[in-house]
């Protein structure tokens, strides 16, 4: 149990920055833009997950320093597609300013949040119980998305995201125990998000509720939890879908 405590201490660390950022913002009478605020709140996060990593010297066993496994990214593919739906509808924003600023936005959300989902939840969960790890730290992800009802963001599509997440989490963690490596994770989190932003041409936008957005945000969520299900069945090390060990797959 006290690993799991731990596991759900360092989740609350992102909510707790959260918290003080949006303090920040009302403290300063600062009246941000969406980008700036959040350029602040998610590249803040990361840069403090860095701070953190490198005094805890962490980088090796949270997955750091593991490969770019390419030939694992096809595992990935219900993200990949996630994050390629929203493109066929081309791009709302046009400016490329601004859309190099969600990039570095996004890159930043993927970065701290696999970083700490992926990687120091995970390992403190600890990898020689893979499924247990990756499923904890897969609803941990999904509940920490729950802040989101303190936003503008509709509660409907609010809860449908922190349910479809747990899926996503699912599969990112199953790759991260394959390859020993979070990198994977990192890049098509960032792609996932920046599409979706860039597509809608903000994140409030991007959220606006719809019943199609509704539906279709559950109907891709029951699609990858399906499919990470799949993937923690047979994990490197295990058999019968009893975690014996984490040993990575060859990247």
């Amino acid at each position: 149990m006290r690993d799991i405590a731990l596991a759900v201490a360092a989740s609350l660390a992102l909510v707790l920055w959260e918290l003080a950022f949006q303090l920040i913002v009302v403290v300063g009478h600062w009246q941000p833009t969406e980008l700036e605020i959040y350029a602040g709140d998610k590249v803040g996060f990361a840069l403090l997950l860095v701070l953190a990593l490198a005094v805890a010297w962490r980088w090796r066993r949270d997955g750091f320093a593991g490969p770019f496994a390419l030939r694992q990214w096809w595992m990935l593919w219900p993200i990949w597609l996630d994050a390629l739906v929203p493109l066929s509808q081309g791009l709302a924003e046009d400016g490329w300013r601004y859309l190099a600023g969600w990039g570095a936005v996004s890159l930043a959300v993927g970065f701290g949040e696999e970083g700490l989902f992926r990687g120091v939840v995970m390992t403190t969960l600890g990898l020689e119980r893979p499924r247990r790890a990756i499923l904890l730290s897969a609803m941990a992800f999904g509940a920490i998305h729950l802040a989101g009802l303190l936003s503008p963001v509709d509660y409907r599509l609010v809860l449908a995201q922190s349910a479809s997440v747990v899926g996503l989490g699912v599969i990112l963690g199953a790759v991260r125990v394959r390859t020993g490596s979070i990198w994977p994770g990192i890049i098509v989190h960032a792609v996932l998000d920046f599409c979706g932003i860039a597509a809608g041409g903000g994140v409030v936008e991007a959220m606006q509720y719809s019943d199609d957005a509704l539906y279709s945000m559950l109907g891709a969520g029951a699609v990858a939890l399906a499919w990470g299900l799949a993937l923690c069945w047979r994990l490197p090390g295990t058999h019968g879908g009893l975690a014996l060990s984490a040993a990575p797959a060859a990247p």
